[in-house]
């Protein structure tokens, strides 16, 4: 990927900011339409960025460095004029699912035990345990067998049944004890737990997100919405039992698509399906790099990074990645001029220990 030539940079609001990887733009900003709203013009375009410069709180300057530099430095010289971080109204967003619009509402580790415990009522190592054995197994398997056993034709449940066997042996838990109790422990744990309620729960700003993109949608002048996730089959339940799936119009799985993001076809799915033309009216919105960010971008999409501040281990801008980084799920609004201003802002986060991020 071609290296940018000039140093990029990043503004930094020190509450809930929103950094933005500043590359040329032509276009003028969109604003949702409403039936009071004038039209955005240009020079509305150039209120809103001197606003947006005005009501920023202590913000930094984050200066990258040259191409391949690899020290961040703060400056304090002035910065340009601030770009729109969207320049054209999209036609579609989508969404990543864990870790995004949804998490763990325990560890893995913590449904793991109590299931067996349930059945057997022996003594058990800790969660954590558990949740370690859990994690060394899965990403195993998903080397072995990516996409859930796309790549050797098995089902996700039959791919699921062997990392809930192996999690159990690795802690520990004699065969004797699993063998006669395995279909009723995997029956709970793959049709129950983790697929409603019990297992998952949504990011306390997803509600709230969906709700305002749902209202612009239905003035009519609104983006469609979807979910692309790599994720099995049971998402589209999941998500219905946690009462969002009806804010979609569409919902894409790897394992129903047969490969996982960072696959640019995977989006070119959710744009044929949708009669969807311009790979640039649509923005996937995730909280990966790697998967959500690359993905997007080399399917000519539009990225909103979701990452929490502060910003400074961001991974390395080039002019083939171009990316927006919000400092919340929340903050996703701010980019499309949908943030409410009596909203709470939080400034202290308060962790449980739970990983809800991944696993």
């Amino acid at each position: 990927m071609a290296k940018p030539q000039q140093p990029l940079r990043l503004r930094a609001a020190m509450v809930a900011a929103v950094a933005v990887v500043l590359l040329p733009m032509q276009a003028v900003a969109f604003m949702p339409q409403t039936t009071s709203a004038a039209r955005w013009t240009t020079s509305s375009t150039a209120r809103w960025a001197e606003k947006k410069v005005a009501d920023a709180e202590q913000v930094q300057e984050i200066e990258l460095g040259s191409a391949g530099a690899s020290e961040i430095m703060l400056t304090s010289e002035p910065a340009g004029v601030l770009p729109p971080p969207i320049t054209q109204k999209p036609q579609l967003i989508t969404f990543d699912a864990t870790g995004t619009l949804i998490q763990l509402a325990e560890p893995v580790g913590m449904h793991y035990r109590q299931v067996l415990m349930k059945h057997t009522g022996i003594r058990l190592p800790r969660p954590d345990i558990f949740t370690d054995a859990f994690k060394e197994v899965y990403d195993a398997k998903c080397q072995a067998s990516p996409c859930f056993g796309c790549s050797d034709s098995i089902s996700a449940q039959d791919w699921w049944a062997s990392v809930v066997r192996d999690t159990y042996t690795k802690v520990g838990v004699p065969s004797d004890i699993i063998d006669p109790l395995f279909p009723l422990l995997f029956d709970e744990l793959y049709h129950e737990v983790f697929t409603g309620t019990d297992g998952w729960e949504l990011n306390a700003d997803t509600m709230m997100v969906l709700d305002k993109l749902k209202e612009w949608q239905e003035t009519g002048d609104g983006p469609r919405l979807g979910v692309i996730s790599n994720f099995d089959e049971r998402l589209p339940k999941l998500l219905e039992a946690l009462g969002i799936a009806d804010y979609f119009d569409i919902i894409i799985t790897s394992k129903e698509c047969g490969m996982e993001k960072p696959c640019r076809q995977i989006f070119d799915i959710a744009l044929t399906r949708l009669g969807i033309y311009e790979r640039d009216a649509a923005v996937h919105v995730g909280n990966d790099y790697d998967t959500d960010v690359k993905g997007a971008t080399a399917a000519g999409w539009n990225a909103l990074y979701v990452k929490e501040p502060a910003y400074t281990n961001l991974p390395a801008q080039t002019t083939d990645t171009p990316f927006t980084v919000v400092g919340d799920l929340g903050k996703v609004l701010d980019v499309f001029g949908l943030e409410d201003p009596e909203q709470v802002i939080i400034t202290t986060i308060h962790r449980t220990g739970n990983e809800h991020a991944r696993w």
